[in-house]
């Protein structure tokens, strides 16, 4: 598959310059996200990092629901992580690691999936990681 020039282009500028745009130790340590108006239909896919630039560790999912309860998946390429396959959340912020098949690579897809929703609406959390 070929990229997008574009792509390309500011991928090369982000990894020639980082240290000047980010600092001298170019530190991403979490993937934010926020998810309203869930889909209560199980599969639905939600992009936490659709095109990786950098090669990661996926360390765990700090994540809650406004209300209700939701089932999901933390997977890499379609693959889930290992002890984020069926992660349960609730109305309290709770923190679960992943050990194993947790390595993303450069142009990785890192999804959640849902796999069940009971009266919840939104998701909102981060994703740990650990850059390689």
């Amino acid at each position: 598959m070929t990229k997008p020039k574009a792509q390309k282009i500011i991928r090369d500028y982000l990894f020639e310059n980082d240290s000047r745009i980010f600092g001298s130790n170019l530190n991403v340590d979490r993937i934010c996200f926020t998810y309203p108006d869930l889909d209560t239909e199980p599969g639905q896919i939600y992009d936490l990092d659709p095109f990786a630039l950098f090669k990661y560790r996926v360390d765990g999912v700090a994540i809650k629901t406004d209300t209700g309860t939701a089932t999901v998946a933390i997977k890499i390429n379609g693959t889930a992580i290992e002890d984020l396959e069926a992660v349960v959340i609730t109305d309290t912020i709770g923190y679960v690691g992943g050990n194993a098949f947790n390595d993303v690579v450069e142009d990785d897809r890192v999804t959640l999936e849902i796999i069940a929703v009971t009266d919840a609406t939104t998701l909102t959390g981060n994703v740990k990681i650990t850059r390689m």
